[in-house]
């Protein structure tokens, strides 16, 4: 192949739009590290790039038009997975359809094939913690597997083919997969370290925002202790938008949030409070009762520094809570029932698993009111409380609750 001052432009622009994947790649595992949405984006970016590739062809020989279009499919089975490889091959192949002409038949079946190769890549490599130069120069072997779609072409047409454009397609894979393979590993496996150190903060966080049971028993020895003698001030803040903390960036980066959150909180609640979740979308705060403009301050105070602190997590861009902050004051501490119906909640999960059980408690607000300063009665309703705790561990068991 004659090495023209054109073909070294139109091989550097070929080459400069299949970097657009390592780019978008590291940026959107890194914006989007969860596993519900970062696939069907990253599948529509291959498949873009390789539409952009049949628009930046090379002519190194006169009549000779090549393109690197299918190198974005050969990386998206090698490194997305089905659902996105699947998505970048039906966006090149309408794309293929749309220009038509004799060849759309074979080069709808390279596509095919590329995207399958990648796969099938991913398949004979799994089991490796990290695949090296040889794995990479394999890849673009399997890469060549495409050609053989020529057989879609008439004969002389698949001879002219294989004889004038394959000799110069297979150095340029060679040339061009394993590099691109090579930063895209890179990145899987940096991907693959956030996510362990994610799930190594999210593991603190049962000790920094107990779960229910957790928090019935933190609340009960509290009691016992006499910390709430003179009653309890509950704050409830609402985290919004977890469904879609979820399908971003996934369990374990919202558990991560989760814990620095709680690790926020403890630093900068007054002493004596104590913290703990009934959901992973609403955090509970209980302290000594407050007087009225003292809890205005403190919820206003919450809102404000928790709204302007960046919650940083590994391997993602940080994120921010925008809390909505309710409040109650007791005579002793409420069961979690009464609580979520006072603090506006029964419309959420915690009404419809628990209301059930505690509608019919006898330990109501109104009973335990008159009864807020006798020892005894406050001995009793700790027993009462663990055994709530344990109903609860037993309802979140029966359910499947993810109290992680």
């Amino acid at each position: 192949m004659p090495v023209t001052p054109d073909v070294l432009f139109s091989f550097a622009v070929s080459i400069a739009v299949l970097s657009i994947l390592v780019l978008g790649y590291g940026v959107i595992r890194r914006a989007l590290p969860g596993t519900s949405l970062a696939p069907q984006v990253l599948g529509g970016l291959f498949g873009a790039v390789a539409v952009a590739q049949m628009h930046v062809p090379m002519e190194p020989i006169p009549g000779i038009i090549v393109d690197l279009r299918t190198v974005p499919l050969v990386l998206a089975g090698a490194f997305l997975g089905l659902r996105a490889t699947v998505i970048a091959m039906i966006i090149a192949a309408t794309a293929r359809l749309g220009i038509g002409g004799i060849g759309w038949v074979p080069g709808v079946l390279a596509i095919m094939i590329a995207g399958t190769s990648g796969l099938l890549w991913t398949y004979l490599t799994r089991g490796r913690t990290r695949r090296g130069a040889r794995a990479m120069l394999g890849l673009a072997g399997l890469a060549c597997l495409q050609l053989s779609a020529v057989v879609m072409l008439p004969g002389h047409m698949a001879l002219w083919y294989l004889k004038m454009a394959a000799p110069i397609l297979v150095p340029c894979y060679v040339l061009v997969i394993p590099p691109l393979a090579w930063a895209l590993e890179r990145h899987r496996l940096r991907s693959a370290g956030d996510a362990r150190a994610r799930g190594a903060k999210a593991m603190e966080l049962n000790s920094l925002l107990p779960p229910p049971e957790a928090l019935a028993r933190s609340l009960a020895a509290a009691e016992v202790a006499g910390h709430y003698r003179r009653g309890v001030t509950v704050l409830g803040l609402r985290l919004p938008g977890r469904g879609l903390r979820l399908g971003l960036w996934g369990g374990t980066a919202e558990f991560s949030i989760l814990a620095d959150l709680g690790r926020f909180l403890m630093d900068i609640l007054p002493e004596g409070a104590t913290i703990g979740r009934l959901e992973n979308d609403l955090v509970l705060i209980y302290l000594p009762r407050q007087t009225p403009d003292s809890v205005a301050a403190l919820s206003a105070e919450l809102r404000d520094r928790i709204t302007l602190r960046r919650f940083a997590v590994p391997g993602m861009m940080a994120v921010r809570l925008i809390p909505r902050v309710s409040t109650c004051s007791y005579a002793t501490i409420p069961t979690f029932s009464s609580l979520s119906s006072d603090l506006g909640l029964t419309s959420g999960l915690l009404g419809a698993r628990w209301a059930e059980r505690w509608q019919t408690s006898p330990d109501s607000d109104e009973d335990t009111s008159h009864r807020a300063g006798a020892t005894t009665t406050r001995l009793f309703q700790t027993a009462d409380r663990l055994l709530e705790a344990c109903e609860v561990d037993r309802r979140l068991s029966d359910r499947g609750y993810d109290t992680i």
